[in-house]
């Protein structure tokens, strides 16, 4: 039965040539692929959700849909469910059909869920520069559509992981990755969050592996068994894995790249126990999970000394990513005495394997002269490389060079357009500058409404500046209609986290009676505020408010 039901994830791949292999745009590929993928929500057996994550359905089988998904997702859950993209209806998870626990990859069956399965491809001609866009519910947001491209193929001890730019969120993991005909060329495995937009994806070939390998399972459909079920509520034992193949021999420095367990699992005092047993042996993965639990006090005491510790340890291993964040340690003194020369050090080294992150700190350390003599010319080709490897902060750099002309002749059209790459990928200082190239009218056609759009695009992610130019702009009915409530909002927004527009801006308001009942009391009460942080205007508009 599991062959006859995996053997339809090789009929969709041999279609594919045919049937989807016109280049698609970016809104087909989302309108396409929504109606199959899934939120899934796993339980315990008191049915408390215990995690979450995405899936998609893969084949249709006995009445059932096959969703793919990672096992960590399903992992010490005793039930679960799943709810399409965009709809209130929920189906029960009927059982675990198979799993590769090597590879990070599960597929469950879902009774009643009638939706279309992706095409599933093998991967086979995914080159790095490819573009790619993930769905899934990164924080529970269902149906987030993000862009990016593949930006590097990881060889580790079991093989190959895809490297993309395109975000990816606690709860993102399981969903799919397509390529730009919409189909699935790997799996939403992890973010490495201080790794600025290091996300990780298993390559669609493993799920193309399982159709074989799940015939070694007795049964299609493995129920999550009561009988199996610990004093604590969790499984005893998970579902049999599917056997694995035989590790891939590492080539020189092959990075092992660890999981999201502390991303979609806040780490708990038995799971951190495990981690130190294993960093303890060697396993760079668990000392990276070690030293982030440490970075970021999950399970433990918040100490930056010793993640800095747990990170030396996978990095003296050759772990790309444990040297780009030994760079960030050393650079900002955090956890050890600030050296730049021993940052550049290590950022030279994970940038020789192709770590964007540590390019453009390599370029920031040249445009600072911190560690190396300061070269502008050469900050911009590290920020060149980062940013052509899509990295946003390499292509925020690299914008501003060409907006300011640091390194570079002043070039406006060329700073919108890697402003405009970085904002895409959701980086709120690139969106707030590219909205005011756009207001300003410099590189790009003057447009109010664009501007706008970005600035509420920055707002939305709490950049004040952006907050209070919004507010400005709806004041003044710029780029939107004239709304002094919206306004008053924005500026509000802004005035709380003390940005001196926004409190200008919210005086003014209660100055006027615009949204708000004229009071020339609380218009002085904040231009006082904003008065006090050094704002002339407000300096003097509270010295005629006084006057008067």
């Amino acid at each position: 039965m599991a062959r006859s039901c995996f053997g339809l994830l090789g009929l969709i791949a041999m279609l594919i040539t045919g049937s989807v292999a016109q280049t698609k745009t970016p809104r087909q590929i989302a309108q396409e692929a929504f109606p199959s993928v899934v939120l899934l929500v796993m339980q315990d057996r008191n049915g408390q959700p215990v995690s979450f994550g995405s899936g998609f359905v893969v084949a249709q089988s006995s009445g059932k849909s096959l969703v793919a998904t990672n096992n960590h997702v399903i992992a010490g859950a005793t039930s679960g469910y799943c709810k399409p993209v965009g709809k209130n209806t929920t189906y029960p998870i009927a059982g675990i059909v198979a799993t590769d626990t090597t590879h990070d990859l599960a597929i469950l069956a879902i009774t009643g869920l009638k939706a279309p399965p992706l095409a599933v491809g093998s991967g086979a001609e995914v080159a790095v520069g490819d573009p790619v866009y993930a769905i899934g519910n990164p924080e529970g947001l269902e149906g987030t559509f993000s862009q990016g491209i593949v930006s590097g193929l990881r060889r580790i001890d079991s093989g190959t992981i895809l490297q993309i730019t395109a975000p990816i969120s606690p709860g993102s993991s399981g969903g799919p990755i397509l390529d730009s005909r919409g189909v699935v060329i790997g799996v939403a495995l992890a973010t490495l969050k201080e790794g600025q937009n290091l996300n990780l994806a298993e390559p669609s070939s493993y799920l193309m592996d399982l159709d074989a390998r799940a015939a070694a399972q007795t049964s299609a459909t493995l129920r999550f068994d009561p009988s199996d079920i610990d004093s604590s509520g969790n499984r005893k034992n998970p579902a049999p894995a599917a056997v694995a193949p035989p590790s891939a021999p590492p080539a020189p420095k092959a990075e092992r790249i660890p999981g999201d367990f502390f991303a979609d699992n806040p780490a708990a005092p038995a799971s951190i126990a495990e981690l130190r047993s294993a960093a303890d042996c060697g396993d760079a993965s668990a000392q990276i999970a070690l030293g982030r639990a440490y970075l970021f006090g999950e399970g433990v005491r918040k100490d930056h000394t010793e993640a800095f510790r747990w990170y030396t340890k996978a990095a003296e291993q050759g772990h790309v990513f444990a040297e780009s964040m030994l760079g960030t340690f050393y650079y900002s003194g955090d956890g050890v005495a600030r050296d730049s020369v021993a940052a550049l050090r290590w950022w030279r080294k994970a940038a020789a394997l192709g770590d964007s992150f540590a390019e453009q700190s390599i370029g920031v350390a040249y445009a600072e002269g911190a560690g190396v003599s300061k070269d502008l010319v050469a900050a911009v080709n590290w920020y060149r490389k980062s940013a052509e490897h899509g990295n946003a902060f390499g292509q925020l750099k690299l914008g501003a060079a060409y907006q300011f002309g640091d390194g570079v002749p002043k070039d406006y059209s060329e700073a919108a357009k890697w402003y405009r790459m970085a904002a895409e990928q959701g980086n709120a200082m690139a969106q707030r500058l590219l909205a005011s190239l756009y207001y300003d009218g410099r590189g790009v056609s003057q447009d109010f409404v664009e501007a706008a759009k970005w600035y509420r695009e920055a707002a939305d992610q709490d950049d004040d500046y952006s907050s209070g130019r919004l507010g400005y702009m709806y004041a003044m009915g710029t780029g939107v209609t004239q709304d002094y409530s919206e306004s008053l909002k924005w500026y509000r927004k802004a005035a709380e986290h003390g940005q001196t527009m926004g409190l200008v801006g919210v005086g003014q308001l209660y100055y006027l009676g615009a949204g708000v009942p004229q009071d020339f009391v609380e218009a002085a009460k904040w231009y006082r505020k904003a008065a006090e942080a050094g704002d002339e205007i407000a300096q003097v508009k509270l010295g005629l408010l006084l006057t008067d």
